[in-house]
């Protein structure tokens, strides 16, 4: 499988709304995400995720835990992609190749 070669962005911003009406703030309610990325010295990218423009504390919390929950689902599939490529490296470049993909950190979720 192939992949693509993309330029570097260092933001991404968009509205997010539940498209059915169970939302606990309500229908037709937009809250607003950024992501920032930054260049890692060790060769990584590092993100930062906020959400804003909830109606309710418990609205933010719920979000927090639901972004978390993806973050550490797409943490094990890169995990699991990087461990497959590294099978498939001779041993001497193994170590060079985790090592600087991976800084030790766990991305997480910060809804206001």
């Amino acid at each position: 499988m192939g992949g693509y070669l993309l330029p570097f962005r260092e933001r991404l911003e968009f509205t997010f709304a539940w498209e059915t009406p169970n939302h606990e703030d309500g229908p037709g309610v937009q809250t607003h995400v950024i992501v920032r990325f930054e260049k890692l010295v060790n060769g990584g990218t590092g993100m930062h995720f906020s959400q804003t423009g909830f109606l309710s504390v418990k609205s933010a919390i719920s979000h927090t835990f639901g972004w978390n929950g993806t973050f550490d689902r797409l943490a094990e599939v890169l995990l699991e992609k990087i461990t497959r490529q590294a099978l498939e490296l001779p041993p001497t470049e193994t170590r060079t190749q985790i090592s600087s993909l991976s800084d030790g950190s766990r991305p997480w979720a910060k809804c206001v």
